[in-house]
């Protein structure tokens, strides 16, 4: 009986030394994560446990108290929580784009002036901006000293490109030496079939050409610098003649020199006219080729052709002459043939002839157009020979003053070089 209450004592004595200080733990635990907070569970690793005390009988019952041992209560860092700062994510910029500049619009064209009171080019140029020399060269000036109008149309460049094109886009002048040996026909208009032939540029020699040309009926007609028109295919272009012996480099305007001869170079004869031009004057006679004429020493330079008067008061293209040849003696007229024309003889040349005075002698000894058209500048259909005797209609006109027969075959002549009879 003894030995069990030893036993029993020594039970209780071990369970209150074991739960005591497990129950003291838990519970300061709990405080612990009571005061900080602490978020973390709770460590259920040492339960408490209430131990059962079973009362020894013969003892009354009663539990003796149970005997804990100091405990030693240790206190746990408080752990300063470390604050992380949490990246702001970095929004990447869109790319800004760098803007392009507009360009000022540049008219498309050339500007169109018009002109005001008391304007001058220098000023014209100076308010578009633009160099003078270029307007200059836009418009085809001569010269920046040419003179203006008011109400005159000025075209002002807008950019380089633009007189560059202009530029090349104009006519450029070159030369063309004659190449057919009998000479080239040189007209008035671009065509041989309505055209009239002005003159005949000799073989060998250089026509200046403005650059402008035609392409008609599968024919390219060049423009000369006087206004005429020649074919191109009896043209060496871009060739140059040696200067003529009658128009040396150094002689302009008019003049009068010694009297000289002059032997007709073209073979088909040369035109004889009443004044020094090709535009006004009218054809008087063909000088035959070959024949020898006597000049006055008179000479006009007029649009770089030289004229020599002739004796006789008419004139003559110096390029066309041999000058100072003298040529063969020229046979002698038929008998029917008057040698000069008479004043009696031009005086009939107006009175319609009789009826058996319907032929007539030509007089000129260089011969006589014959024409399709009672009209100076009307195309020459041939020439007749001097002392040849002509058959007329003896119908006749008068035009500027000048009477004119037609022929049998349907021609006209002038009657003041004829004999009729």
């Amino acid at each position: 009986m003894g030995a069990s209450l030893n036993s029993l004592r020594r039970y209780r004595l071990f369970l209150t030394l074991l739960v005591g200080p497990a129950l003291v733990i838990a519970i300061i635990v709990v405080l612990i994560i009571t005061l900080f907070g602490g978020g973390g569970e709770t460590d259920t690793s040492a339960e408490t446990t209430t131990p059962t005390v079973t009362a020894s009988p013969g003892t009354g019952g009663g539990v003796p108290p149970a005997r804990t041992s100091p405990t030693t209560l240790q206190v746990l860092p408080t752990q300063t929580p470390v604050i992380v700062d949490t990246p702001t994510p970095t929004v990447p910029a869109e790319p800004t784009s760098t803007p392009t500049p507009t360009a000022t619009p540049t008219p498309a064209g050339p500007i169109e002036h018009t002109v005001q009171a008391d304007e001058t080019l220098s000023g014209i140029a100076d308010a578009y901006g633009v160099a003078l020399g270029d307007i200059v060269a836009f418009n085809d000036f001569a010269n920046a000293e040419v003179i203006i109008f008011v109400g005159q149309i000025i075209e002002i460049p807008t950019d380089p490109s633009q007189l560059a094109e202009r530029l090349g886009a104009r006519p450029v002048a070159v030369t063309g030496v004659v190449i057919p040996s009998d000479g080239l026909n040189v007209r008035d208009q671009p065509n041989t079939a309505t055209s009239t032939v002005q003159y005949v540029a000799r073989a060998g020699s250089q026509l200046n050409l403005t650059g402008v040309f035609e392409d008609i009926d599968g024919i390219r007609w060049h423009e000369v610098e006087d206004g005429n028109w020649v074919q191109s295919q009896y043209l060496e272009l871009g060739a140059t003649a040696a200067p003529l012996p009658d128009a040396p480099a150094t002689s302009t305007g008019t003049g009068t020199g010694a009297a000289l001869t002059g032997v007709v170079i073209p073979d088909d004869g040369l035109n004889v006219r009443n004044e020094p031009n090709t535009t006004t004057s009218t054809v008087q006679y063909v000088a035959g080729g070959g024949t020898q004429l006597n000049l006055t020493g008179e000479v006009q330079e007029i649009n770089g052709i030289r004229w020599h008067q002739v004796e006789d008061g008419n004139w003559v293209q110096g390029q066309y002459l041999e000058l100072g040849g003298a040529a063969a003696p020229a046979p002698a007229p038929a008998e029917t043939a008057a040698p000069t024309p008479t004043a009696a003889a031009t005086a009939a040349a107006t009175e319609p002839p009789s009826d058996e005075e319907l032929t007539a002698v030509v007089v000129p000894e260089g011969g006589l157009n014959v024409r399709t058209e009672p009209r100076a500048d009307g195309e020459v259909a041939y020439v007749a020979p001097a002392g040849s005797r002509l058959q007329m209609t003896g119908e006749n006109t008068v035009v500027d003053g000048v009477t004119w027969w037609e022929l049998e075959d349907g021609n006209w002549v002038q009657g003041q070089y004829l004999r009729f009879g």
